[in-house]
């Protein structure tokens, strides 16, 4: 697919461009020529001129038609370099009632984007009834320099088209709105550190004055068109039809961002101590605090100390006393038959066993403690779809039992029995029916005549009588009796609307009904909710990155010693998932339990601990776990990944990370593949904190990221980081002295002509570009957005410097 950009679009009829419309006011008009023709006479031409809705119709745009802003909403770091952006759903929004014809492939929108930076003299307020959403207020001092020449606001609106060739933008405009969308630029020079406010307003005149909640019929003939405002006339207010705001960061781009980064080394100590201490034992036990995150080859101390282990293992041991007996709570107890704690190479056994593992289920219950109220209203919820579906098809079960005791009943009646029944239904199918009216006594007789006439002609041994299964065994069908293929006796099935868990709707009507008596739940034993008969809740929300919010250390103790601008290879330890995943879904059934619902004590409602682009779960119903699986092998594989630090993963929440493999050059040096289909994307990417992003691969070790240290042998893996080529950003590079020549993509501040005072580039201060034929004098929309974009950067680190960064 290719981005084409179009200077402007308009649909349906637009304004008249050949002068028939020159003397109205704001209102655009255009011209309908029709011809009149009639059997032996001259034919007649005529020209009628029509009002079509212009700026002053418009007081403010549904929020709905905004897709996306940039920068985002009350971002705190966004990057001074970019042009902020609005994009709107309509492709043709920004010219839909524009008053003037095009002209030069130049049309003035009717409404612009600017950016005014917040100080004082400058104020937004609520809008009051007749008025715009908005209102902005702006002293003269400040209007003179926040707000763009409106003449030359055809050069920052355009359209988008995603399409594979020039021939199909007109098609695509037509049939595909998923791939189309305007957009409006504010070519702003921003500021680091500033607080800036974005503004939709209008640019005609007659737009300010409706949105102020005035009359612009009132408006003089002879300024009817007048646009907004210009150098010698600026407002006091104006109407504000969408707005945000935001705050700028230091300076550098993407770009700079990408060429700062740098392999992290690995810290001096990545150990993080676990002190353990037993009330029957006098001295504390210190082992290692393994974290889903590591560091590869990391070394460790024992995880299972003889005298912890045997601590463990006692007071595990249910009581013999008649008092109760307070101790350490068993982990996966709802899921195993007894307490098992051999072989020690088990899940369960590991489980209880392990300090590290118990640990780590006790953390995974401490976060669920600790949002028990959110958690428990979620499946409340739930819980309310999953009876209202299982109400809907206990409903569908016993109409699909009667109809089939009807069917049954009609297929041994005599014909002239059923006719009376079943004629009213298959007029429904014949022609002639509709003509003596299915509600009167005639036509009652007609279509049952018609009816029988056809069931004695028709017989093809019973195969057009579409019956839906019956759950008693088949009524056989006399030969001599037919029904007309067109005629369906099966009902439709009454909507049921799908469970906010994932439940499948029910199978169709005319299926095997179980007994009316059986209160089970009535889902598939294969449907995500089914857990033995009882309702079993599922929440989506990646743990990764609440236990971040609450103890970031925890995920990567080495955290505080990675620095900025740093990317480190890590693997995933699989045993922590799954014993976190283990605790938390253990004291969610136990909380559950305390408060009455009535949900299956055996669920799995967390099945994910990392944020997963491909929307699986990283482990499955824990019921299904093997008991002698080992403790570690029952999630999803995840070999190797990456940690990112820096301010990209603010600034830049679309960047692109995935491994290319490397090829080895003649020279003998490692570069990325050229093939695009070898590229592997990420299948995990969880941010853990405001400036940190951890990526994992699916089928990529750490050992084939490394590679062979010559041609002999893989060249191994590369990391890319990229710009979203989806996602164009429009802006200028910072000065550079001297000017380099201006090409598409990386034009500077040094190559733009700027008037003195001015905050917004010009696009009469563009600089010619003879290489793809750009200058003011032929440019519009398109072709400024064209020169304007920036190009995708990408930067590559192979993983023999993540991995092993001190070489």
């Amino acid at each position: 697919m290719i981005l084409w950009y179009l200077p402007y679009v308009r649909e349906g009829f637009r304004p008249s461009g050949d002068g028939f419309s020159a003397t109205v006011g704001w209102r655009p008009q255009t011209r309908v020529n029709t011809r009149v023709v009639a059997p032996g006479k001259p034919a007649h031409d005529t020209a009628t001129r029509f009002d079509l809705l212009g700026p002053g119709d418009v007081v403010g745009i549904d929020p709905a038609q905004v897709l996306r802003v940039l920068p985002a909403p009350n971002s705190q770091r966004a990057e001074p370099e970019f042009f902020p952006t609005v994009e709107f759903d309509a492709p043709d929004l920004p010219w839909a009632y524009s008053p003037i014809p095009a002209s030069a492939n130049r049309v003035i929108p009717w409404l612009c984007l600017i950016v005014v930076e917040e100080q004082a003299g400058v104020s937004l307020r609520r809008g009051t009834t007749g008025q715009s959403q908005w209102i902005l207020s702006l002293d003269p001092a400040v209007a003179a320099h926040e707000l763009p020449v409106l003449t030359e606001s055809w050069a920052w609106a355009h359209a988008q088209v995603t399409c594979d060739t020039q021939a199909q933008i007109a098609d695509t405009l037509a049939t595909a709105p998923d791939r189309t969308i305007s957009r409006l630029v504010a070519p702003r020079r921003l500021l680091p550190d500033r607080r800036y406010l974005a503004c939709v307003v209008p640019t005609y005149l007659a737009g300010v004055v409706a949105g102020l909640g005035e009359d612009p019929e009132a408006i003089p003939a002879a300024s009817a068109r007048n646009l907004a405002w210009s150098s010698t006339d600026l407002p006091a207010k104006l109407p504000v039809y969408y707005t945000w705001s935001f705050t700028t960061g230091e300076a550098g781009d993407i770009e700079s961002m990408l060429r700062r980064l740098r392999p992290a080394p690995a810290p001096a100590d990545a150990r993080r101590p676990l002190a353990l201490r037993l009330a029957s034992a006098d001295a504390q036990v210190v082992v290692d605090w393994q974290p889903p995150l590591r560091r590869p080859q990391q070394p460790s101390v024992d995880p299972r100390p003889a005298a912890i282990v045997a601590g463990i293992r006692a007071a595990l041991v249910p009581g013999t006393g008649d008092g109760p007996v307070v101790g350490p709570p068993f982990l996966g107890e709802p899921w195993v038959a007894g307490r098992p704690l051999d072989p020690i190479t088990a899940w369960t056994p590991a489980l209880n066993l392990t300090p590290m593992a118990r640990a780590a289920a006790g953390l995974g219950a401490d976060l669920v403690r600790d949002r028990q109220e959110e958690l428990v209203a979620a499946i409340w919820e739930q819980f309310a779809a999953y009876r209202e579906a299982d109400r809907q098809q206990r409903l569908q079960q016993l109409s699909t039992i009667v109809e089939n005791q009807v069917k049954g009943r009609l297929q041994q009646a005599p014909i002239e029995q059923a006719s009376r029944v079943l004629g009213p239904v298959v007029a429904q199918a014949e022609p002639e029916a509709p003509s003596v009216g299915l509600r009167t006594a005639v036509g009652r007789r007609t279509t049952n005549k018609i009816w029988r006439i056809s069931a004695r002609t028709v017989n093809d041994g019973g195969q057009s009588l579409r019956l839906a299964p019956s759950s008693r065994a088949a009524l056989p069908l006399s030969p001599a009796v037919s029904i007309p293929p067109a005629v369906m006796l099966t009902r439709s099935a009454p909507a049921v609307p799908r469970m906010a868990t994932g439940a499948a709707p029910p199978s169709e009507i005319g299926g095997a009904p179980p007994p009316l008596a059986d209160t089970q739940a009535l889902l598939a034993p294969d449907d995500p909710t089914y857990q033995g008969n009882r309702f079993a809740p599922r929440l989506a929300t990646p743990l990764a990155e609440i236990l971040a919010e609450r103890f970031r250390a925890l995920l990567l103790p080495s955290t505080a010693q990675i620095g900025p601008d740093s990317l480190l290879a890590v693997e995933v330890d699989r045993a922590f998932v799954e014993a976190f995943l283990v605790g938390a879904n253990q004291e969610l059934n136990r909380e559950l339990l305390w408060r009455g619902l009535p949900a299956d004590p055996r669920a799995t409602a967390f099945r994910r601990f990392w944020n997963r682009t491909d929307e699986s779960d990283d482990i499955p119903a824990i019921a299904g776990w093997p008991a002698a699986a080992a403790l570690g092998s029952n999630s999803a594989p995840m070999d190797a990944g990456v940690l990112l630090r820096s301010e990209i993963v603010h600034r830049c929440p679309s960047l692109v990370v995935a491994a290319v493999p490397a090829v080895w050059g003649s020279d003998g040096k490692r570069r990325p593949s050229g093939n695009p289909a070898a590229l592997k994307l990420p299948v995990i990417r969880t941010l853990v904190g405001d400036d940190l992003l951890y990526v994992g691969f699916a089928g990529l070790t750490l050992t084939a990221m490394i590679g062979q240290p010559d041609p002999s042998g893989p060249a191994g893996w590369f990391i890319m980081l990229a710009e979203n080529p989806v996602d164009p950003r429009f802006g200028l590079d910072p000065p550079i002295t001297p000017a380099p020549a201006p090409a598409r993509g990386n034009l500077s501040w040094s190559n733009v002509r700027v008037v003195a005072g001015d905050t917004y580039a010009r696009a009469s201060g563009l600089p010619a570009i003879p290489g793809l034929g750009f200058s003011f004098a032929t440019a519009n929309g398109a072709s400024v957005a064209n020169v304007l974009q920036q190009r995708t950067f990408r930067a590559f680190l192979h993983g023999t410097a993540l991995v092993r960064p001190e070489s």
